[in-house]
């Protein structure tokens, strides 16, 4: 325990050290144990609701019974920006910033038919990184790295940057199933089950090792007591202690979100929607016996224009993660565009 948490600290360090230069991704530390940290298919309206409704949003990739909702075609994409510090040990890092197109999705109902369908894109599992160092060497001496993409310059121009990179996939199968219950027009209720293989990962097109991966199981409640009025809860459990990495702790994991929404065009009651949401989730991975979790607190609204034919969303996260010896402070912005052609 005490190597692996010596370890983690060592490479939180290093990307410390790189928060005086130019950073590409500066993605969660959590997300450097494992094979990452678990990703979020779910649209910016369930972001605000604290994920309460992602069990029924059919703006989100959660449920597959939820794609009944769809009416008209309709294309949604949305885009995240982070900003982040985080403590772990004696070091400290500050001024982080990522901004990622993280969800799409483009989903209707089939013309003359009782059926919807759905294509999204999502991030599955995060493990993006850039560690930065500046060091001096021996030319001509032993050097190298394991990194998938390495760039060395040198500070005498009389010596020509270096650059070599690899190109890596990974692969994976996965099905769901779900459903949802109207059980008045007042409650609702909503299931789903996915099941994923395993995770092939490549280099170079060679085959060079996989994991297994999670079931996911996902229960949820909607509840509407007024008109303008909705509370939507959503729960999820994942065994994620069955993927076995080495050097890393593996943890199964329960989250809990609940939000509530007020008004709203969809419901005839406002224009303007306000949306509030608290969210507990515990993560996968550490370097400890200590498992992390995560609290968030969110709030959101939206603006329906062009004869509702279009929405804007928005999202503000509070996102505190803790454990493994660390912890992460983070302010996280979503925004959403909705078109219905």
């Amino acid at each position: 325990t005490a190597v692996r948490r010596a370890l983690f600290v060592a490479t939180l360090s290093l990307a410390s050290v790189a928060v005086a230069t130019p950073l590409w991704g500066q993605a969660s530390l959590y997300g450097v144990l494992g094979v990452g940290l678990p990703g979020q298919a779910v649209g910016v309206r369930s972001r605000a609701l604290g994920w309460g409704l992602a069990a029924f949003d059919a703006g989100s990739a959660v449920n597959p019974a939820a794609v009944g909702l769809l009416g008209r075609l309709s294309v949604a994409a949305t885009a995240t920006t982070s900003f982040r510090k985080f403590s772990a040990g004696e070091t400290t890092a500050e001024g982080l910033r990522q901004t990622r197109f993280l969800y799409g999705m483009v989903g209707g109902r089939v013309a003359r038919s009782p059926f919807s369908f759905a294509i999204s894109f999502a991030p599955y599992l995060d493990r993006t990184s850039d560690i930065a160092s500046t060091d001096t060497i021996t030319l001509r001496g032993n050097s190298g790295s394991t990194r998938l993409r390495t760039i060395r310059r040198f500070s005498d121009s009389a010596f020509v940057s270096l650059r070599d990179s690899n190109q890596a996939s990974f692969s994976g199968f996965g099905m769901s199933v779900g459903a949802s219950l109207n059980l008045s027009r007042h409650a609702s209720i909503a299931v789903s089950f996915r099941s994923d293989t395993r995770l092939d990962r490549s280099i170079d097109s060679v085959e060079v090792g996989s994991v297994d991966l999670p079931v996911t199981v996902v229960g949820g409640i909607a509840l509407a007591p007024l008109r303008a009025l909705r509370w939507s809860s959503t729960v999820t459990w994942r065994n994620w202690s069955d993927v076995e990495v080495e050097g890393t702790r593996s943890f199964d994991t329960w989250e809990v979100g609940a939000g509530l929404e007020i008004g709203g065009p969809d419901i005839g009651a406002s224009r303007i929607p306000l949306r509030l949401g608290v969210r507990f989730a515990q993560l996968p991975f550490s370097p400890t016996d200590d498992q992390p979790t995560e609290w968030v607190a969110s709030g959101g609204t939206a603006y329906p224009f062009a004869r509702n034919r279009a929405v804007i969303e928005a999202t503000v996260e509070r996102v505190f993660r803790d454990g493994g010896g660390a912890n992460e402070r983070v302010w996280q912005l979503s925004f959403g565009l909705v078109l219905i052609p």
